[in-house]
């Protein structure tokens, strides 16, 4: 796969501004006899599949909840303009697929950008990829 190439392009599963309202909506999937539509429950699935972090199995929605999103939340930061950062605070969500990828502070073969104007999140290879490599992400 030759450099620059596009990985993936996801759009949010959530999205908020304030990370209190996110835990709130993702813990809302985890109360006792939590259920609801076709969408609610696609989502559900999804949120259940996501990586909550160790010793996880029969705790509190809210504590689930702060554990998914401390290992899978990522922020929608404004692009620089002119060489300067934004004042403006960026839009934090969960991009599922996005975050299966693993970190890597020495070795990252991807990078991940938003396209400009829109929450949707994409992958791009940095260095030419082989076939069946893991993709490794700088997640800082």
């Amino acid at each position: 796969v030759p450099a620059g190439s596009l990985l993936l392009e996801e759009g949010p599963l959530m999205l908020s501004s304030e990370l209190d309202a996110l835990e709130a909506e993702v813990a809302a999937y985890f109360g006792p006899g939590a259920s609801g539509d076709l969408e609610f429950e696609t989502r559900k699935r999804v949120l259940t599949s996501m990586y909550p972090g160790p010793h996880m199995a029969g705790a509190t929605p809210v504590r689930r909840a702060r554990g998914l999103l401390m290992h899978n939340v990522h922020s929608a930061d404004p692009l620089p303009f002119n060489g300067s950062l934004s004042r403006k605070k960026g839009l934090l969500g969960l991009w599922p697929t996005a975050a299966l990828l693993n970190h890597s502070f020495t070795g990252p073969n991807v990078a991940r950008s938003f396209v400009p104007g829109s929450c949707v999140l994409q992958v791009r290879a940095i260095r030419e990829l082989q076939p069946g490599e893991e993709l490794f992400d700088n997640y800082l």
